[in-house]
């Protein structure tokens, strides 16, 4: 029996902080509100992109009609500028690496939007064969609900 292992993608394998942090604060600015350092990305971050905007939205802007247009926002700022600061961290691609060689399986599940997920991986980790590679997708809850691990 072969061996599963599934990774994270943002804060595990690439550290994409500063392109959470500059969307969500550029998304923010067009709006007149206020920006927030970025480390204190560090505690909005976890639980998918809505709860991110969420989290960061003035308490008096945080209904639904506002979140979801500033999510929509952040999406597409995102989208085109998600590759602009993020690193793989030290380390990584030769664990990766080394797992592959070992004849184990890797899979990442990331609550990044699912359509990111392979341009991402096939940047970042070039030549190396993830066997699943599965984002957020409508009608999954986000992690940490443990649904996205029943696809694999």
């Amino acid at each position: 029996m072969t061996k599963l292992i599934v990774f994270d993608l943002d804060g595990t394998l690439i550290n994409s902080l500063e392109d959470l942090a500059d969307s969500a604060n550029w998304m923010l600015m067009q709006h007149g509100f206020p920006t927030h350092p970025v480390d204190a990305y560090r505690y909005f971050v976890g639980d998918g992109m809505r709860k991110l905007i969420e989290r960061i939205l003035p308490p008096e802007e945080r209904n639904e009609k506002q979140i979801e247009r500033c999510k929509a926002e952040f999406i597409a700022y995102y989208t085109i500028h998600m590759e602009d600061k993020t690193v793989v961290y030290p380390g990584m691609i030769e664990l990766l690496k080394e797992l592959k060689d070992r004849g184990l399986k890797i899979a990442v599940a990331t609550n990044k939007v699912h359509i990111a997920v392979a341009p991402l991986m096939a940047k970042y980790f070039p030549g190396i064969r993830f066997d699943s590679m599965i984002g957020q997708r409508e009608g999954i809850p986000v992690k940490p609900h443990p649904q996205i691990m029943y696809a694999f």
